[in-house]
């Protein structure tokens, strides 16, 4: 099977809703992008399989939940609760990858969930005892003191782990998108492929961090002009001051912030003849805000593919009375991926090898795959922002 074909399960699905079955059928999402190095996929009639079997799991029950008949042991690690009460990121986390076992691993895993109740102790203790019954896959937090406690456990013997963060650790995978590789990613759209220099606007604390993550991510043709860091809400007039040599070097403004005093500084750069023809680039999370304010209209901004969503938003929104939120698709998709995997390959299937798969997987948040440093690569879509939305101008690529 050529990757374009199996990369376009999600219209065939689509497509498919139009049968009898047509509510199940759409929740059957995804598979194997070009995952097996085989060239190996799964088939729609083979995901049909077991589509209804196994629970929902529509109200959490106890510290320790399973779901699925499988054979395949997969662990996942999450704060559902805390001291102070339900915890909705991790109760997301928990509900989208139940969703995703009932929709297509009932019959293939057998996921086990268990609350560390925000404790990084917790997270350690539970999973030294978890890997001491060899899953064949281990989920853990992303929180930084999740991932330390974790990475002390992890040794070359262990199960592939991955971190529902966008961080990893030693042995750890992550999951989760950076916004450093949507910010890289808008500039790259910029620069077009010629040779451009970029300054990098950035909150202080994080500033050099980010102009070092973006520039591993940037072609060789994109020059980084700097930083132009700042603390808290400067006036704008005299932010562009202090970086006017910077500034006039620069072809593309990069905004790595997400805070209110971005768009006057946009607003200052495009008052200002000298600065007005600047391509500005910004971030996919930036509020509403950012998005209505007329002097930011035009940005370009890489957004994920996440029309996938719609297939299973509906029914995760009345299954769980929670409403859908991205924390839930990244879980549904890590659980699908898994699932995907083993129907395709057994327990190998859940190999570091199979997992990190050049050819990547196509999920309801879009394409996704893992570098060999272990950190989710996701690719994206250009949009720009026109009338205070979010416009898409240039589709992504069919694959990796």
């Amino acid at each position: 099977m050529r990757i374009l074909d199996r990369l376009n399960l999600l219209g065939t699905i689509a497509r498919f809703q139009r049968g009898a079955s047509r509510q199940m059928t759409s929740l059957l999402v995804l598979l194997i992008a070009g995952t097996l190095a085989s060239c190996q996929s799964i088939s729609i009639d083979d995901s049909l399989k077991g589509l209804n079997a196994g629970t929902s799991g529509a109200t959490p029950r106890g510290s320790i939940e399973t779901f699925g008949s499988g054979a395949v042991k997969v662990s996942m690690i999450v704060n559902r609760t805390s001291a102070n009460g339900p915890v909705l990121t991790g109760l997301a986390y928990r509900n989208g990858a139940a969703m995703a076992v009932k929709d297509l691993g009932a019959k293939a895993i057998k996921l086990t969930v268990l609350d560390a109740k925000g404790s990084p102790e917790q997270v350690k203790t539970l999973a030294n005892a978890e890997l001491s019954k060899k899953p064949s896959l281990l989920i853990v937090p992303g929180d930084a003191g999740s991932i330390s406690s974790v990475s002390a456990l992890v040794s070359e013997n262990s199960p592939p782990v991955i971190a529902l963060g966008a961080t990893g650790g030693k042995g750890i995978y992550s999951f989760l998108p950076r916004a450093v590789d949507g910010l890289a990613a808008g500039i790259r759209h910029a620069a077009g492929g010629k040779k451009k220099k970029v300054l990098i606007i950035a909150p202080q604390a994080s500033a050099t961090m980010v102009m070092n993550k973006v520039k591993l991510e940037l072609d060789n043709s994109i020059t980084v002009a700097g930083i132009a860091p700042y603390v808290g809400a400067p006036q704008s007039a005299d932010f562009v001051k202090l970086f006017a040599a910077k500034l006039r070097k620069a072809d593309i403004v990069a905004f790595a912030g997400s805070e209110n005093i971005i768009a006057n500084i946009a607003a200052e750069l495009k008052n200002n003849d000298r600065y007005k023809n600047l391509v500005l680039v910004g971030r996919e999370d930036w509020p509403s805000t950012l998005l209505k304010s007329p002097a930011l209209q035009g940005t370009v901004i890489a957004t994920r593919d996440t029309s996938g969503t719609s297939l299973i938003s509906g029914r995760y929104t009345k299954t769980y009375s929670q409403k859908f939120s991205s924390s839930a698709a990244y879980a549904y998709d890590l659980i699908a991926m898994a699932s995907g995997l083993v129907r395709a390959k057994g327990a190998e299937g859940l190999s570091r090898r199979q997992i990190g798969a050049a050819a990547g997987f196509r999920g309801t948040t879009g394409l996704f795959r893992f570098g060999t440093n272990g950190a989710a690569q996701r690719l994206y879509q250009i949009s720009v922002i026109d009338n205070g939305a979010l416009k898409v101008a240039q589709e992504g690529q069919e694959g990796f």
